[in-house]
């Protein structure tokens, strides 16, 4: 999605017509907007973004539009004239280095608001939705689910922690005792993860890099994320929260990450894991610490990428 070709304010009406019809019985504000907030356009249920905003767009730059929906050029002359409930006037930005709007933060919220609209609504009422927009709805949720099992994957950095946590359990029995509580050891692990935020990488693989993140985060790992295109852009530790943009979206090249890693020696890291579509030259500087490529399902996963393991997202 273009986000640079809309008018922003015209666009979140738009978004707000899709997302306010799956809120089922739930009470909105008086300013929401909805399909009654355009009585005598006669928009239909269950459209698109795109669909409901060129009939808005028409409404506004068309005086024969004004002229056959008088109520709803009204309704819609207010909306522009004042704050918009729900605005979404972050989406899209910061721009880039060459005036791009980012749309990663647009589709990502928008995504997770259609869903959460569906968990908020009441079950009882989940019949009324239209099979159509629950089977958009399921593939949203499909397409937000990990790829990799990263329980199983985390595991090969585990003999790498220095972190080891000791603690009682009454889900076990001690084994010298043979009583409860017992003693469970729990490894601590810190990961760097290396996005790659360059032009190459497109939106839909951004949203699935971060959902990649976000099952390695809730396996119990400390995230420390590193966007990076041609050189370090920003650094942050995951805390469960989807950003709504990246930084970058340049050119590619690896060597940047691991040579901050090097220059941090200090902060221990168990392992680096490195999402990108694995398009730029053979790096020259090793890691020092163990390292994980995961490579998108149309990327290069050539003999390049050295100095550790490779996965390919399917």
């Amino acid at each position: 999605m273009d986000l640079e070709k809309y008018d922003r304010s015209l666009f979140n009406i738009a978004a707000d017509l899709v997302v306010n019809q799956f809120i089922g019985s739930w009470k909105l504000p008086d300013s929401a907007v909805t399909l009654r907030s355009f009585p005598d356009l006669e928009l239909e249920q269950n459209q698109t973004v795109e669909w409901y905003y060129k009939k808005l767009i028409k409404l506004r730059d068309s005086s024969s539009a004004r002229d056959s929906f008088p109520k709803s050029a009204e309704a819609l002359s207010k909306k522009l004239d004042k704050t918009i409930h729900g605005d979404h006037s972050h989406w899209g930005i910061p721009k880039d280095a060459k005036g791009q709007v980012d749309a990663y933060g647009a589709e990502t919220e928008l995504d997770r608001m259609i869903i959460q609209a569906r968990e908020r609504t009441p079950s009882k009422y989940h019949g009324t939705i239209p099979g159509e927009i629950n089977a958009l709805i399921d593939s949203l949720i499909e397409s937000r689910k990990p790829k990799v099992d990263w329980r199983r994957t985390l595991r090969i950095f585990a003999t790498n922690s220095r972190r080891t946590y000791i603690f009682s359990t009454m889900h076990r029995i001690s084994k010298r005792y043979g009583t409860r509580p017992g003693i469970k050891v729990k490894q601590f692990q810190k990961i760097a993860v290396a996005i790659d935020t360059s032009g190459s990488v497109s939106d839909t693989d951004l949203g699935i890099f971060f959902t990649e993140i976000d099952a390695m985060y809730k396996q119990g790992a400390e995230i420390v994320v590193i966007e990076c295109d041609a050189e370090v852009q920003r650094t942050y530790n995951y805390k469960g929260q989807l950003p709504t943009e990246v930084a970058g979206r340049g050119g590619t090249e690896f060597d940047p990450v691991f040579a901050f890693l090097r220059s941090n020696r200090l902060t221990h890291y168990d392992g680096c894991i490195y999402l990108t579509d694995g398009c730029a030259d053979e790096p020259t500087i090793r890691p020092p610490c163990p390292l994980l490529w995961v490579i998108t399902a149309d990327g290069d996963a050539g003999d390049h990428l050295r100095f550790g393991r490779i996965i390919k997202l399917s």
